[in-house]
């Protein structure tokens, strides 16, 4: 970008204007997230809130069988064959039916949506989803908002050329869908995180797969199937987010497995990225199958006469294996792992049974455990007494909550970890408020829960549940659950409700944002006008000289503007903030006194990058400075700018 220094802002912005042409388009630059916060990504399914893929249909619910008549029904029972891919292979008078963005209210982008397929054969559409036009190999659907989503049944396929690979394109993105997987919203909410955990999107509970053969390709039908998604797209997300990647191993993979696996991600995912191994999830927890094969084979192997010890102990024995197999694979680069062994948040026991069986903690760098809040609300014991209580009075018993039971886990845990030198760190965290047992269909409880969830409070809740973590763990790291999903009677755990929810409206979001901020000597304020977003790369500290600063939501390839200051309360004569309706541009606001002004040109997604290295001198830990982002837009008002909101740098040591 071109460098500007000039004591007016009308005078910067006019000669940054007639420069001709700028700097060559502003390059995409990985987020500045906190690496002290990560996130568990929810379950890939044709019905989540969180739209992953702009393609839906690998999203899309395992094929069902039916039969060709209108009337079928919606399962025949009738072995369905298909495809090594998965796509079928009709047997006469045979339909295979699938849905995608299903009962979710609606939450999805309507539109023109385009259906493009392989083979020859023929489908018919339903749900809220209806044919505009229809050509061999591509079919357009209008697609209205509702609960139906998108059902898709295949009536006809040619057995020797079967209808296959086929793609249905969210609108707007048709010619980007096969070298930009994701939906840019999506990984816009990812932005607070450092690391995102995997164990959902993998499908690592109860998880069928042992052989690699078996595992989900991206050639797979589906992502959405039990056997999780496609491990190359779990590195496709880590390398384009910039964020350390938490991967699970399924409790029944053979050593095979685990060193394809192990070699899938050495050789593909940045080498800059840590990958945090487990062997499963809770498999202390005898409520999912791999707490009951590690149970069998631990009694099996004798390691005690005590069926949880003994799950316990197999679980850290199989564990340790693991740790050595990605070790030999990984060789010289073996330092890019973090090797976690899971505990018990509420009991230490199956924490020590888990460390001490072998030594395995010698062999390990981390203990994780899962400290929630709020979850005996709606337990059997306690749901009679939460059904009395207020909205207010379910947020006191949560802070409560956090402030005793919750702190006593961390504190506990944290001895059990520092005895053997281990970091402990969360591997879910956050409210588990949920109807249980005869509870679960309760109306009023689920109101109830729903709105405390909602309730601005509920931030508050998160902010101090992040600093009594912070102080007693050693500020090390929470992966906070879940990323997004809808609030119903099976819990209230979704970060966010549904992925375009206003933020200021997902108050746990706007929690565990801030709380990431703090950690990055970077902190947002005021409000902008239009669409930009400003967001750091990387840590505000002293010798970081990959530090700079993102703008996204300009138009494309439009002039924009990056104002960095040292104040925002003066600028020369001017007292900031200042409302700019003065300059013909109501709702607008500059923040930061323009010391210096960088001009570019954002690139054709509408998004620009400033580099700001930050010298490695000790003098300026602690200087404060500030920054904004504008851009062109001559819709937004007269003057012709938009304004991002501002954003503060207290530089770190």
């Amino acid at each position: 970008m071109n460098l500007l220094r000039c004591p007016s802002l009308i005078a910067c912005l006019t000669l940054a204007l007639g420069l001709g042409a700028p700097a060559a388009a502003a390059q995409q630059a990985p987020g500045g997230a906190s690496e002290r916060l990560g996130v568990n990504l929810t379950d890939v399914l044709d019905y989540s809130t969180e739209w992953v893929f702009v393609d839906v249909f690998k999203h899309a619910r395992p094929w069902v069988p039916q039969t060709t008549a209108w009337d079928s029904p919606w399962d025949t029972g009738q072995p369905l064959a298909t495809t090594p891919e998965g796509w079928p292979l009709l047997a006469p008078g045979q339909a295979a039916a699938t849905l995608m963005l299903f009962d979710i209210d609606g939450k999805y982008p309507a539109g023109v949506y385009t259906c493009l397929y392989e083979g020859s054969g023929d489908m018919v559409f339903g749900g809220n989803a209806s044919v505009l036009t229809k050509q061999p190999g591509k079919i357009e659907l209008n697609v209205a908002q509702g609960n139906g989503g998108i059902f898709l049944k295949l009536i006809a396929s040619d057995p020797v050329d079967p209808v296959r690979n086929i793609r249905v394109i969210m609108p707007g993105f048709l010619d980007s869908y096969q070298t930009e997987p994701f939906h840019p919203l999506f990984v816009e909410r990812l932005k607070p995180y450092g690391l995102l955990r995997f164990m959902r999107w993998l499908r690592i509970n109860d998880s069928p797969l042992s052989t690699w053969a078996q595992r989900t390709t991206p050639n797979s039908f589906s992502q959405a199937t039990d056997k999780g998604v496609a491990l190359e797209y779990v590195v496709a997300l880590a390398n384009q987010t910039q964020k350390h990647a938490w991967v699970n191993v399924p409790h029944l993979a053979t050593d095979d497995f685990v060193a394809r696996m192990a070699l899938l991600l050495r050789d593909n995912l940045d080498p800059d990225l840590d990958i945090y191994l487990e062997f499963s999830n809770e498999v202390w927890n005898s409520i999912y199958s791999q707490g009951v094969h590690a149970q069998l084979e631990g009694l099996i192997a004798g390691y005690s006469n005590d069926p949880w010890i003994a799950q316990n102990s197999w679980g850290s024995k199989r564990a340790v294996e693991i740790f050595d197999i990605f070790d030999q694979v990984f060789g010289a680069q073996k330092t890019r792992l973090v090797k976690v062994l899971g505990g018990m948040a509420a009991f230490t026991g199956p924490s020590i049974w888990t460390l001490d069986f072998q030594n395995a903690f010698q062999k390990a760098d981390a203990l994780a455990i899962a400290p929630y809040f709020g979850g005996e609300l709606g337990s059997p014991s306690q749901a009679v007494s939460t059904l009395s209580k207020t909205v207010a009075q379910i947020l006191d018993a949560c802070e409560q909550d956090v402030n005793t039971t919750v702190s006593g886990w961390i504190t506990q845990n944290k001895a059990v970890a520092d005895a053997r030198g281990l970091r402990l760190i969360a591997s879910e965290g956050g409210q588990r408020m949920v109807a249980e047992g005869p509870f679960t269909g309760n109306q009023i409880l689920n109101q109830k829960f729903t709105a405390a969830n909602r309730d601005a409070r509920m931030g508050d809740i998160y902010s101090a549940y992040l600093a009594r973590w912070s102080a007693l763990s050693g500020d090390d790291l929470m992966t906070a659950y879940v990323s997004c999903r809808e609030y119903n009677q099976w819990g209230y755990y979704g970060i966010l409700e549904h992925q375009d929810i206003p933020l200021a409206q997902a108050p746990k979001y706007q929690a565990l944002s801030k709380w990431a901020q703090a950690a990055t000597g970077v902190s947002h304020f005021g409000k902008g006008c239009g669409s930009l977003d400003i967001a750091p790369r990387g840590l505000a500290k002293l010798g970081n000289g990959a530090f700079g600063l993102e703008l996204s939501g300009a138009l494309p390839n439009t002039p924009v503007f990056a104002l960095l200051g040292f104040s925002d309360s003066t600028w020369t004569f001017l007292t900031l903030p200042l409302d700019l309706s003065v300059l013909f541009a109501p709702t607008c606001t500059l923040y930061t006194a323009v010391d210096t002004l960088y001009s570019g040109v954002s690139d054709s997604g509408g998004r620009a990058f400033q580099a700001l290295p930050i010298p490695a001198n000790p003098n300026l830990a602690g200087l404060d400075a500030f920054t904004q982002w504008a851009a062109v837009n001559p819709a937004q008002n007269v003057l012709g700018l938009e304004f991002s909101q501002g954003m503060r740098l207290d530089l770190l040591p």
